[in-house]
């Protein structure tokens, strides 16, 4: 069975916790096909400048049934539910995950971000955390945005992404923060 070398540790296929990538990302992955052929929930995003994230793809949570993004030492990040229960955060990311070049760079920066917020419950530069409305936070990676709102006493996650953009001017589009709150509303009836 071949073995994977990230940030110098031997990665074994099997695993599907793979470390952190604070040293930007898994680089060698000469063997990536035996590995998917043999665990084909392993998938990959490449980032032109990073290098290659190893990512597993989002489970569902057992208990509500909503698309689990990223599970961390201190916190569950799940998708929220919008009025007609779509997960637009998840249909952002897999739109990002298909598309051009520099989407994909934007789909690695965030799963970046993403696993770094789950682990430790804060971001290495505190800019990238930003409070939008009273109970409305963003995660920001580049230019793209994954509003979130913290969940207090729930039994599967402790945040709950509600959309994603990509930003385009200098303040958060009052449409965008509208959609983010009006996702709270919808998904805490649910």
């Amino acid at each position: 069975m071949p073995t994977w070398f990230a940030t110098n540790q031997a990665v074994s296929p099997g695993l599907l916790s793979f470390p952190r990538a604070d040293a930007l990302s898994f680089v060698e992955l000469s063997e990536i096909s035996p590995v998917r052929a043999s665990n084909p929930t392993i998938r990959r995003a490449n980032h032109s400048e990073r290098g290659t994230v190893m990512t597993v793809p989002s489970e569902e949570c057992g208990t509500c049934g909503r698309r689990v993004v990223e599970r961390g030492d201190k916190l569950v990040i799940e998708a929220a539910l919008d009025r007609d229960g779509n997960e637009l955060a998840t249909r952002f990311l897999e739109a990002l995950e298909a598309g051009r070049d520099v989407d994909k760079d934007r789909y690695a920066d965030v799963l970046l971000r993403l696993e770094d917020f789950a682990a430790t419950g804060a971001l290495d530069v505190p800019r990238e955390l930003n409070q939008l409305d009273h109970e409305l936070w963003e995660v920001k990676a580049g230019d793209v945005r994954l509003p979130f709102y913290y969940l207090e006493d729930d039994a599967c996650a402790n945040v709950r992404l509600t959309h994603g953009f990509v930003k385009k001017s200098q303040r958060a589009p009052r449409k965008q923060i509208d959609l983010g709150i009006a996702i709270i509303r919808e998904d805490r009836k649910r």
